[in-house]
């Protein structure tokens, strides 16, 4: 139980940092 809710978190982190940089990279190409 607690392995898998940290494997949900870590995921979600992995899924959702690369987005943030993303966004972050293009307005500062702007």
């Amino acid at each position: 139980m607690c392995y898998g809710s940290r494997t949900v978190i870590l995921l979600t982190l992995f899924g959702y940092f690369p987005g943030i940089v993303h966004a972050v990279w293009i307005i500062a190409n702007k």
